[in-house]
């Protein structure tokens, strides 16, 4: 038996917990933040690069101290021989269709920074950069920025040597962001566009509380005693992201089967991933994490049968790395010289998206898995924490299940009509 001391230590702790996370989402809610006011927090392009690219050319020769700092990032991981001079470099943004870049004409030496928040590889990209004519007679180093760290596809970063290319988080900038923040101090302008973006940076990569909160809980844990019960709780709310996310997948299944499609276009096929190592891999929960991704995939039942495991043109419902949460048509990009029943069906469905009136709504060509998709939650990109909170409610989940499905559906009624697409659907 728990002795009743012990108990009160862990009411006391959960009670403290609930209260910091209350004010943090307060003035979570309540902070003004000019970056996702001008422009939407995903935009890699607009946002995020021109942002990084200001930091990083901030100042003049010897005081071009944000630079000076990055280039010495641990996390960064840059190879051998890689010795870019902060007084001498030049910071380029969008040179070459390449994000970032950094180049030292004196030591040869070039660093190459590509940014993804939540758009995919798209055909041989970091290739393309890493070979670019202009860059031949540097020693180069790719950078691929994301907001886990994760891999690019092996289409896009085939043929650029492994100890060339660093996969790099933006949670492992917060450190160097707190530096460019700090050292502008006679700036004041500066430093409150900085605290806004490492605000921002934290709640694109699911940061949970503050810094001060953190320590705050922290001493609470120490004081109370109560580490197991943190470790315990932890892994409960861990368990409850992993059931709601398995309950959504199977209202949205059963809503799929209510929606009007016919018979043999209904059944799931592989690669459907609902078992909970599954979610847990995709949400982040379960390391290492092979597999970043899962959801579920309906296609034509001949199609199913004579394509390879995964490969068959279906819609698709999915959450991959990063938590990103969205549906559309998936099926492998055309390439190589392995034909099979589903050739041509990516660009069929790539051009009969592109004329119709859905045209505006999908993202199309720029991932190698879908050609047609688009975010399931208009606010936001990914499947956070609050967004499953809401989603344990049944009704919730429900409402969500039904939309996504009449989403699917009217998607197949468009690939039905069109020549090149139906005989895929």
């Amino acid at each position: 038996m728990i002795p009743e001391d012990e108990h009160r230590s862990e009411r006391f702790l959960l009670r403290a917990a609930t209260t910091l996370l209350s004010e943090q989402n307060r003035k979570d809610t309540a902070s003004f933040n000019l970056f996702t006011v001008l422009r939407s927090g995903s935009d890699e392009v607009n946002l995020h690069s021109r942002f990084l690219h200001a930091l990083l050319d901030h100042g003049t020769g010897g005081q071009r101290k944000n630079l000076k700092a990055f280039l010495k990032l641990k996390c960064l991981k840059l190879r051998k021989g890689i010795a870019i001079d902060s007084k001498e470099a030049t910071v380029h943004r969008e040179k070459r269709d390449i994000d970032l870049l950094v180049t030292d004409k004196f030591s040869k030496c070039a660093l190459v920074i590509e940014n993804k928040i939540y758009a995919g590889d798209q055909r041989k990209q970091l290739r393309r950069y890493y070979c670019d004519s202009e860059l031949k007679s540097f020693r180069r180093h790719v950078i691929y920025l994301t907001l886990d760290g994760h891999e690019p596809t092996a289409d896009s970063q085939k043929g650029v040597p492994k100890k060339h290319l660093s996969c790099v988080s933006y949670a492992a900038l917060d450190r160097w962001l707190q530096g460019c923040h700090d050292r502008a101090d006679d700036e004041p302008e500066l430093r409150s566009s900085i605290a806004q973006y490492r605000k921002l940076i934290h709640n694109l990569t699911g940061g949970g509380l503050g810094d001060a909160r953190m320590q705050q809980l922290k001493k609470l844990i120490r004081e109370t005693g109560s580490l197991r019960l943190a470790k315990d709780v932890g892994k409960a709310a861990d368990e409850v992201q992993v059931d709601v996310v398995g309950k959504l997948w199977r209202k949205i299944e059963r809503a799929v089967k209510q929606a009007g499609f016919p018979e043999e276009f209904i059944k799931r096929t592989p690669p459907s991933a609902t078992d909970p190592d599954r979610i847990k891999q995709s949400l982040g929960l379960k390391k290492p994490a092979p597999t970043k991704w899962h959801g579920l995939y309906f296609s034509r039942t001949k199609f199913a049968k004579e394509v390879p495991s995964g490969r068959a043109p279906a819609l698709g419902v999915e959450i991959n790395g990063g938590s990103e949460f969205f549906f559309g048509v998936r099926c492998q990009r055309d390439g190589g010289n392995n034909v099979t029943p589903d050739e041509g069906a990516y660009d069929a469905v790539e051009k009969a998206v592109a004329s119709s009136r859905y045209a505006a709504e999908f993202r199309r060509g720029d991932h190698p898995w879908w050609p047609c998709w688009r975010y399931v939650l208009p606010d936001s990109p990914t499947l956070t924490v609050d967004q499953l909170a809401r989603l344990s409610d049944s009704g919730q989940r429900k409402d969500l299940a039904r939309e996504i499905a009449q989403q699917l559906k009217q998607l197949w009624d468009l690939l039905q009509k069109d020549d090149g697409a139906q005989k895929f659907f």
